[in-house]
């Protein structure tokens, strides 16, 4: 339509300008025919420029503060609700802000007019205007401008509780996280609940003894491709405190078990060895502190084929029946701080009782979507066994999470250099690099 508006008005003033316009208006086809895409923007610009100085004419100038002029249609539909917020005391600017917001975007009249007659209609009080017969909207109270978050997250219940919530609501719907959630629970809320389908206490990302589903693929120092299975879960039997679709918190019963074997593709897939654990523990968490008490067996074992190959490898009967006790803080809704000791009453296999492990794990505690985040997590192991040496671990890549502290899946690269995690060859230094893919519960 600009285009045509264009070329009429050409058509119309090229006759009655003399001779230049009479020459341009000649040239016209030829320039359409030889150059159609310059002609098409040339026509599309002087078109829209036309509209808009047509729209700016046709517009009238804003309207004097004290001016009267009857009171937006718009505006008076969401009266009701001010009312209630006004009786409520309510600062005003607040309920001034809600009224501009949806006097602005009416249809006809100028919005400037607008504005200012919804502010002078607030400041003079809600009470004081008439509400029209043909209004159908019902007061609607200031705590039913609580939304959800994302499907399965919590309720985010600022937009009723805090006037600036009120005046910015998209502020309570554009962000994953927020502070609140972590600390929202309330132990007079708290009831008890079989099978929850979340962890109070979760477990570390990169350690590499975890309970979890997944597995790397990575080459050693001496670049033989190693794969090495983490293969387990860990998952509450009984909870007493948040419901399932909150964050969770209080206390909980957990049971754990996996396993973690090492194949080596170089050498026709051999299985070279394998660890398990099986284990119990309590949690306990409140706001951004989580701790956990509980007991775990580990035991290792060589493989059939790689005692075949090599007659002459020493066994040992590496064993550990350990308590343990951790401790875990989010100082962000990023970040994951942690540190555990274990101590074991029974031992075998050159194992010594105590064992340190501490890292982080940073990533967000909320909801990805599909679109994921970044995540990166460190670990360090320490064993008495070794004098106090052990492994490091470092991870980084992409991670998946439904539900606020909610199961993660996660896909990166992982380095680790240390003594061997395969217990079996317990004094035996590694240095490995690969690709991973884990599922932590």
């Amino acid at each position: 339509m600009d285009t045509l508006k264009f070329i009429l008005v050409w058509r119309a003033l090229a006759p009655a300008c003399g001779a230049p316009v009479a020459r341009a208006h000649a040239l016209l086809p030829r320039f359409w025919l030889s150059q159609p895409l310059l002609a098409a923007l040339l026509c599309l610009g002087v078109g829209r420029v036309a509209v808009a100085m047509e729209s700016a004419a046709a517009s009238p100038r804003p309207q004097p503060a004290g001016q009267s002029a009857a009171f937006p249609q718009s505006a008076w539909e969401v009266a009701p609700s001010l009312r209630l917020l006004a009786e409520q005391s309510w600062p005003q600017d607040v309920v001034s802000n809600r009224m501009i917001d949806a006097a602005a975007p009416a249809s006809g009249g100028d919005p400037y007019t607008k504005n200012n007659q919804a502010a002078q209609a607030i400041a003079t009080g809600l009470d004081s205007l008439p509400t029209p017969a043909s209004s159908l909207v019902q007061p609607v109270r200031p705590a039913q401008y609580a939304v959800p978050l994302e499907r399965g997250g919590p309720m985010d219940t600022r937009a009723g509780s805090d006037p600036a919530a009120l005046a910015n609501p998209a502020s309570t719907i554009n962000s994953t996280t927020s502070s609140e959630p972590l600390e929202s629970a309330d132990p007079d809320d708290w009831d008890w609940r079989l099978l929850p389908r979340n962890l109070v206490y979760q477990s570390y990302w990169a350690a590499p003894k975890e309970p979890r589903f997944g597995g790397v693929h990575y080459f050693n120092q001496q670049d033989q491709l190693i794969e090495e299975g983490e293969l387990g879960a860990r998952f509450g039997l009984l909870r007493y405190g948040t419901g399932k679709d909150a964050i969770p918190a209080g206390w909980q019963w957990d049971v754990e078990g996996a396993a973690f074997p090492r194949l080596t593709p170089y050498d026709e897939f051999d299985l070279r060895a394998v660890d398990f654990r099986i284990g119990t523990d309590v949690s306990y968490g409140i706001g951004r502190w989580r701790f956990r008490f509980g007991y775990y067996h580990l035991s290792s074992h060589v493989g059939d084929e790689y005692l075949l190959k090599n007659p002459s490898f020493d066994r040992i009967n590496y064993k550990r029946e350990s308590l343990l006790a951790g401790v875990s803080n989010y100082p962000t809704d990023w970040a994951r701080l942690y540190c555990e000791l274990g101590c074991a009453f029974s031992v075998d296999g050159e194992a010594k009782p105590l064992e340190l492990i501490f890292g982080t794990d940073l990533g967000t505690i909320g909801s990805t979507g599909l679109q994921g985040a970044p995540f990166a997590a460190l670990a360090g192991h320490l064993r008495q066994e070794l004098d106090f040496g052990g492994d490091f671990v470092a991870q980084a890549g992409w991670m998946w999470r439904d539900e606020p502290l909610g199961h993660v899946f996660r896909v990166g690269f992982q380095y680790l250099t240390g003594y061997s995690t395969e217990y079996e060859f317990l004094h035996v230094y590694e240095q490995e690099y690969g690709l991973g893919i884990w599922y932590d519960f």
